[in-house]
């Protein structure tokens, strides 16, 4: 690699982009302002409630046994984050909340999630994974059905579930 190579429309990049570098450390209130700004830049996909920084911290603070926080990271930056609940449910855990930091979108980073959220599930013995998803939010219902799952929509809810049998 040489200079050029870290160029990217006459900006130096700090960081080399490759599809190998993608790592998940759980998620802690101290990494709850890359959570909130992740968050605010996907608000418009995930149709709820604002949530504040202090909130976040608390919610990454909180040592609930029913869910663990994740971030999806690229390098040491992170561009995703993943909560897993249901974990003291013995057949199904949910993907409660998976967003993507906007620059990082269709990069497969997403993928990444999904699946090692279904390692992690299924490491717990769970039978299968289940996930909601609003109905315009195409890109992520073309994930979850590219990655495996059945959906079954709620006229009522407006809402998609998909679930992943494990077993």
């Amino acid at each position: 690699m040489n200079f050029f190579d870290l160029c990217n429309d006459s900006e130096l990049a700090f960081e080399y982009e490759s599809q190998g570098d993608l790592n998940v450390i759980p998620a802690t209130d101290e990494e709850a302002s890359f959570v909130r700004i992740m968050f605010v830049e996907n608000l418009k996909y995930l149709h709820c409630e604002n949530i504040e920084l202090e909130e976040w911290r608390e919610l990454l603070a909180a040592d609930d046994p029913d869910e663990k926080h994740f971030l999806i990271c690229k390098g040491a930056m992170p561009v995703g984050y993943m909560k897993i609940n249901g974990l003291l449910n013995k057949d199904t855990a949910w993907i409660s909340m998976l967003f993507v930091s906007e620059k990082y979108h269709r990069r497969g980073i997403g993928r990444f999630a999904v699946s090692y959220a279904e390692e992690f599930i299924k490491k717990r013995s769970f039978s299968s994974v289940a996930i909601q998803t609003t109905d315009d939010n195409t890109a992520a219902r073309n994930l979850y059905k590219k990655c495996g799952y059945s959906g079954i929509f709620d006229e009522q809810k407006q809402r998609w579930r998909f679930i992943k049998q494990l077993i």
